[in-house]
């Protein structure tokens, strides 16, 4: 993907800050699903997080309980950069829902641009870890199509 991708998905999500206020996430939503067109998640059902960080190409990353970001060589997600802690912060299922917590870090977690210390996640949430952006997606038994 090119740096264009990573820019929609930053302007994407600055645009949509006022949704956030929305009961339903719907509108933010639908918009990562458009943008997500152009690199669809996998077809199989689970929890992903698409990995935009520099000057890589985006990828799917899939989500198993207790997987970490930050610096750590063991991080399942390896983040480069001074604000990014050791183990910055891990994903948990709780059930049917996702949650990301943080995990004591020195500069905090952001989960669509307000700080959280712990956050049940909703599909196309994004979660800041330095210059990393995450962006969360549960694919369900029957949807693995992006509309």
């Amino acid at each position: 993907m090119s740096n264009d991708f990573e820019q929609l998905l930053v302007t994407a999500y600055r645009r949509t800050r006022a949704s956030d206020q929305l009961e339903d996430n719907s509108r933010r939503l639908r918009k990562t699903r458009q943008l997500l067109l152009n690199h669809p998640p996998p077809p199989e059902p689970g929890a992903y997080v698409l990995v935009v960080q520099g000057e890589a190409s985006p990828y799917w990353l899939s989500l198993h309980n207790g997987a970490t970001v930050g610096r750590s060589d063991d991080a399942a997600i390896k983040v480069t950069g001074k604000w990014v802690s050791g183990v910055h912060c891990r994903f948990e299922a709780d059930g049917t829902d996702w949650v990301v917590v943080d995990q004591d870090s020195t500069n905090g977690l952001q989960v669509n641009d307000h700080p959280r210390a712990r956050h049940i996640l909703s599909e196309g949430d994004a979660i800041q870890v330095g210059s990393c952006l995450l962006i969360f997606l549960q694919v369900r038994k029957n949807e693995t199509t992006v509309d």
